[in-house]
């Protein structure tokens, strides 16, 4: 007999107008929403490849689908809720239920059960939206029973919360008001308190990220569980109480056992698994980590709604599944300009990893990036970067305005070592000289400085060389460059609000750089020469920053009103202002040369985005002493043909929600005339 009222009932709510109409309004939703992402994805994806990222498809695309079907879950199932007890006490059947025999606790759970079949319906035909996508990306299946798993618990978890706001009025929208009232709070509750609040654990979203993510622990099996259990003990009660009848001591035995699991099991969590596709780092990753013997904190300066946010939390969850004990915080630069300024993120989204007092700056959030600035923060023979005293160069303790201070600091907060020697003090470089800073502006150098940098040269030593003075015994013999007459001006210094026209303006690094920081401005070099050749065949060069279209080399006077005269070897732009050099016998030496010794000064390296090049221009001439990582694009690929993509995307957004739709207007018309028959 039970059976049998729990089967017709399905039937009817199956072969329901309501059912079919919302069927066809979730699947419209879920697949335009869907194909849409993965559009987007299809159009990013060979940036995010050029950068060696950590997303994927099953993140950009599947991920936040579960989450939009965990929306429609909160917002459909309160609605079947409100029929299946406000409407049936309204019309009079659940007095037949009672005289059927069936007890309240009986009800509930009948009413619960059906509650949950049919939303799991809804699931059924909403889901395979999403599997469609296995004909397209390298498909995380493991992802996809890890959401669908995560549905099911939200399904019994808002059904009974449906079950209990539906027992409390006998007003339909009241019911569902109250449901959505108490599904939205638990929904919103992490956004407005942190995870140090005792009933943060509340939080419904913290639950279903934990879920998506792989993670089955009992904090969130009890979560989904307990407050189910309490729903419907308060909903049992508030039953017995219309009947009046006696329900207190069951009532507390309902109530004391969930709040007792929910008290002593939220702060344990144990692991079962997660997915492979979503956490695997690379075997050198695992390397370093397996060096780091303590923790690591992360600051991360990035806009909240931004894409980098995702691919950070993603990327650190990674390494801290890797066994890392590694924490992180976000700070909205924006919002925080003067934390921000303070740790030298000058960029608009930045790492800052600390360990052991070291510390190390990443511009681009990829695994390969993490792990080198991992490397460096507990490598402990890293050498040192040396700038050469007594050359007419300024100092690294200058604090005036032609002094470099402020970029040894910037360097020293990257996580590299700077030190400054006197060539007159030494009888030679050290041996631990990772890096050398020339920046020679005596027109007259001693032979013991000409010998000790050639011998650092010929056993592959790295070099920043800046040159703003003519040193043709050095540029001309080793690299084949040499220097423009003049002084580089440049109109589009006018339109960065720069009104010295003596400032050469880049707005475009080489990609070589733009895989490491994202320029968000342009970069002057004021007073700047400008190569006039190109580098001989000993020298590769990877990239080349040039000033734009708009400079030349003026060899007079700059004042008055200026015009380029090609008689007097005034070239037109755009002219190189920096090559990046790697060695041709030896790619893994590398050099630096620039024809300006003003853009690291304390007057300039604040300006523009000089700060984020001269950054990323040292994490270039170290990156090839760090752990190399390539970058998997397998993730990143879609499969199918622009045509088999348009067939799929209409089925699954115009032919499935039509059909649903049509079938809604049957049952309907059937349902008006089996009435008007009536």
């Amino acid at each position: 007999m039970k059976y049998d009222l729990f089967r017709d009932a399905l039937k009817a709510y199956w072969r329901s107008t309501l059912f079919w109409l919302l069927a066809a309004t979730g699947q419209l939703i879920i697949a335009w929403l869907l194909f849409a992402q993965l559009e987007v994805f299809q159009q990013i994806a060979p940036e995010l490849f050029s950068k060696g990222t950590q997303l994927n498809a099953s993140l950009l695309v599947v991920k936040p689908t579960f989450n939009t079907i965990v929306l429609l879950v909160l917002l459909v199932v309160p609605v079947f809720g409100m029929h299946l007890l406000v409407e049936e006490r309204a019309s009079g059947r659940l007095a037949f239920w009672y005289a059927a025999g069936i007890s309240d606790g009986e009800l509930l759970l009948h009413k619960f059960a059906l509650l949950f079949t049919l939303s799991l319906c809804l699931l059924v035909l909403w889901l395979p939206s999403i599997a469609s996508l296995a004909f397209a990306i390298d498909f995380d299946w493991l992802l996809f029973i890890n959401g669908s798993v995560m549905l099911l618990l939200l399904l019994v978890l808002v059904g009974g919360i449906s079950i209990l706001a539906a027992t409390l009025t006998r007003q339909a929208a009241i019911s569902v008001l109250m449901a959505y009232a108490v599904l939205i709070f638990i929904w919103m509750l992490d956004s407005f308190i942190s995870e140090e609040v005792a009933w943060f654990g509340l939080s419904l979203l913290p639950h279903t990220e934990s879920l998506l993510s792989g993670y089955y622990d009992l904090s969130t099996l009890v979560y989904f569980l307990g407050l189910t259990i309490v729903a419907l003990a308060l909903a049992w009660f508030a039953l017995r109480r219309q009947r009046n009848a006696s329900s207190k001591r069951w009532f507390g035995a309902f109530i004391l056992i969930p709040l007792f699991m929910l008290a002593v099991l939220l702060p344990s969590r144990l692991v079962y698994w997660q997915s492979e596709n979503v956490s695997s780092l690379h075997s050198q990753s695992l390397a370093v980590l397996s060096e780091i013997k303590g923790e690591v904190f992360v600051d991360v300066f990035v806009n909240p709604q931004s894409l980098q946010k995702i691919q950070a939390d993603s990327l650190l969850q990674s390494y801290r599944d890797a066994g890392t004990d590694i924490h992180w915080q976000y700070h909205d630069a924006m919002a925080q300009p003067a934390m921000a300024e303070a740790q030298g993120a000058r960029a608009d989204a930045v790492m800052r990893l600390s360990y052991q007092g070291r510390k190390q700056q990443v511009y681009i959030f990829s695994e390969a990036r993490v792990t080198q600035a991992l490397s460096r923060l507990i490598s402990t023979e890293d050498g040192w970067i040396v700038f050469l005293k007594g050359l007419g160069a300024a100092s690294i303790h200058d604090e005036g305005p032609l002094g470099v201070s402020a970029y040894a600091r910037l360097l020293r907060n990257s996580g590299y070592q700077t030190i400054e020697l006197d060539y007159r003090e030494m009888q030679q470089l050290p041996a631990n000289v990772s890096l050398l800073v020339l920046d020679i502006r005596d027109k007259e150098v001693s032979p013991f400085v000409r010998q000790q940098i050639e011998n650092y040269l010929s056993n592959g030593g790295d070099i920043l060389w800046l040159n703003q003075v003519e040193q043709p015994e050095f540029m001309q013999k080793h690299f084949g460059l040499s220097l423009l007459p003049g002084v580089i001006v440049d109109a589009a210094a006018a339109k960065v609000g720069i009104d010295s026209p003596d400032n050469a303006i880049a707005n475009k690094l080489p990609d070589i750089l733009t895989r490491q920081a994202v320029l968000n401005g342009y970069v002057t070099f004021a007073s700047s020469r400008a190569f006039a050749t190109q580098p001989n065949a000993n020298w590769l060069a990877d990239a080349v920053l040039s000033s734009s279209q708009h400079s030349w080399n003026e060899v007079s006077a700059i004042n008055g009103v200026l015009k380029r005269n090609a008689d007097l070897g005034e070239r037109a732009g755009p002219l190189p202002l920096m090559y990046l050099l790697t060695a041709f016998e030896d790619p893994r030496q590398r050099v630096v040369a620039v024809a300006n010794s003003y853009f690291l000064t304390n007057s300039q390296i604040g300006r523009g985005d000089n700060s984020i090049l001269a950054t990323q221009l040292m994490a270039w001439l170290h990156e090839q002493k760090m752990p190399s990582i390539q970058a998997d694009n397998a993730g990143l690929k879609v499969r199918w043909s622009p045509d088999f993509a348009l067939i799929v995307a209409l089925f699954f957004t115009l032919v499935l929600p039509l059909s649903y739709f049509l079938i809604a207007v049957v049952f309907y018309r059937r349902r008006r005339k089996s009435f008007n028959h009536a």
